[in-house]
């Protein structure tokens, strides 16, 4: 995705990110139609005590902090695409791509949020290590 979206900014960068958000949408509608389809309607997302409830002909029913998390998500998504497709033609490319690799540090930190696990002392060390680096490299390249 990162390799086509520096292909097509260089055209318009805002119109490489429309594209992309584009095909999210459609990606996403897609999945649903078909688990629909698949379940006949029942489509039962979490547990029906606590948590999120099963989905219904009614709509989907989501925990007020669940749909907070999800929207920071997609607008953090929506940030690391913009500012990669604008350091493809112009601005420090080396610093965004470091930055772009970070997602498993994302992924432990949203773990650790949401679903209240402990990580590994070493995937934190990792964690530790992996910012620290970007800085140092944000630092020397600017």
């Amino acid at each position: 995705v990162l390799a086509l979206i520096g292909v097509a900014s260089k055209a318009d960068a805002w119109w490489a990110i429309a594209a992309v958000r584009a095909g999210g949408v459609v990606t996403a509608v897609g999945v649903l139609a078909a688990a629909v389809v698949v379940t006949r309607g029942r489509v039962p997302w979490g547990p029906s005590r606590g948590g999120l409830r099963p989905w219904t002909a009614a709509g989907l029913s989501v925990p007020r902090g669940t749909a907070l998390m999800i929207a920071a998500i997609g607008l953090s998504d929506i940030t690391a695409d913009t500012a990669f497709a604008n350091a493809t033609h112009g601005g420090a490319l080396s610093v965004v791509s470091v930055l772009a690799s970070l997602y498993p540090v994302t992924t432990i930190a949203l773990g650790t949020i949401a679903l209240r696990e402990r990580p590994a002392h070493i995937r934190l060390g990792g964690a530790a290590l992996a910012c620290l680096g970007a800085a140092v490299l944000a630092v020397r390249t600017a």
